[in-house]
């Protein structure tokens, strides 16, 4: 697995440490997957070759997604792994919200080789999952280095689910019979493709080199009117997660936007990350006093603060808010992607994995009681990035009703899926169509 695939991994589980609790070494036997009870009574009934035969059905085809009687809004997904005799209890990461549950507990089929879970889950529902092999507690506290090395050594692809995301990476992808469409993704061989390329930046603020990447749209013209700009951070995840470039294409080429200039903003290890998004005003100034200067010096883009954009999923949602509110001169609109409005001054990798005796959202408070701002807003959160020590969708939701309050226009989404670029790759098409798509009120 090359470097970036494990940064994915690696800011999953700690979006995931926030449900971080004593976990259990089995599920209790839930056979309410209608196939796995015929196998069951057909393995109890002494037929030799069923469990042999399942096997065979289920390869290329996992997980099983079964109808629930009565609902056709939601389907029984079971995820499916097969031990051998090394294997003394199977966990995993992703689907449906476990509570208290960093990793979720397989059950074993009697003592045979099958270890499964079920689930409901609505029948549009899009997420990632991994399999924990022999498993063992994720003690509170632990640094956030030996918190991925301890994980990514129990971690397991399912060999039965050929689909992968990012390729080639140990989380395979479920994506349920009506989950939406994501029509931005491939290239489309109409469309006139921009340029995107990649550089270093010093920045004397933050006294460090960042990598960032440079989008300019088709038939950029320095000389012509200037164009508006996206700024999106945790550029490690493009174009490898979020092909972003494919994207600008296909909604320009489409007239669905205007086109547009676009920035990425890397991050320098998971350690600088929470450092800058958890309400640093370094990184602000970086952004609004460094960066984004530089970059009108060499190109044509916009002063107009209401068509910046700024962007990024998790803590990149949290701090697009923290730093417009710090420069609303300089960035108008704010994309945000399952933002981390949970986090709190102070936080660090240490302090994050059990909220229980935390006051959490404190951005969203100073948005509560500071002067309102020329600030626009798009904020998504998956319905499954819940949890009871740590709840997203009630962080987002109690963002919504703060910045609705306070009269700042907000537009809102929640999607059926986890905390997953597998989703905001799709999704994000739709909040710059929502900041960018519709002339603005004067213009």
């Amino acid at each position: 697995m090359n470097k970036y695939r494990c940064y994915l991994v690696i800011i999953a589980l700690l979006a995931a440490t926030l449900c971080l609790q004593p976990i259990t070494n089995a599920q209790e036997e839930n056979l309410d997957s209608p196939r796995l009870a015929a196998l069951a009574k057909d393995i109890r009934a002494g037929k030799q070759d069923a469990l042999t035969a399942f096997w065979e059905e289920m390869k290329g085809k996992a997980p099983l997604i079964e109808p629930v009687s009565g609902n056709d809004k939601m389907r029984l997904v079971s995820y499916l792994w097969r031990g051998d005799a090394a294997t003394q209890r199977m966990g995993m990461i992703g689907g449906r919200p476990g509570g208290d549950f960093l990793i979720k507990p397989l059950a074993r089929l009697d003592a045979t080789e099958l270890w499964y879970r079920t689930e409901q889950l609505p029948v549009d529902a899009r997420f990632t999952y991994t399999f924990m092999h022999n498993y063992v507690n994720l003690a509170p506290g632990e640094k956030v280095e030996e918190l991925a090395q301890k994980v990514m050594q129990q971690a397991r692809r399912d060999p039965f689910n050929p689909a992968a995301f990012p390729p080639g990476s140990i989380a395979a992808i479920a994506e349920l019979p009506a989950a939406p469409p994501q029509p931005w993704l491939k290239p489309n061989p109409d469309a006139p493709r921009g340029e995107f390329k990649a550089e270093k930046f010093k920045s004397t603020v933050l006294n460090e080199e960042r990598s960032i990447q440079i989008y300019t749209p088709p038939g950029y013209n320095a000389n012509g009117k200037p164009y508006p700009l996206l700024i999106y951070l945790d550029g490690e995840a493009v174009p490898l997660a979020i092909p972003l470039p494919v994207i600008l294409d296909n909604l320009t080429g489409s007239g669905k936007i205007p086109p547009l200039m676009a920035l990425t903003i890397a991050n320098v290890n998971v350690r600088t990350r929470m450092r800058d998004m958890a309400f640093s005003t370094n990184f602000a100034d970086f952004i609004a006093k460094e960066l984004v200067p530089e970059l009108r010096k060499r190109y044509a883009i916009t002063a107009d603060p209401q068509q910046t954009v700024l962007g990024g999923f998790s803590g990149g949602g949290l701090a697009a808010a923290w730093v417009a509110m710090r420069h609303p001169q300089v960035v108008g609109a704010v994309l945000s992607q399952s933002g981390g409005f949970w986090l709190f001054e102070g936080a660090t990798m240490e302090t994050i994995p059990d909220l229980t005796f935390i006051e959490t959202g404190w951005l969203t408070r100073q948005y509560a009681t500071a002067p309102r701002l020329p600030l626009r807003f798009y904020l998504e959160v998956g319905t499954l990035e819940q949890s009871v020590t740590g709840n997203l969708v009630l962080e987002n939701r109690r963002m919504r009703d703060t910045l609705t309050a306070r009269g700042y226009p907000v537009t809102y989404s929640e999607y059926n899926g986890g905390h997953d670029a597998l989703c905001w790759r799709g999704s994000i098409a739709d909040g710059l169509i929502a900041l960018l798509g519709a002339p603005q009120k004067g213009k």
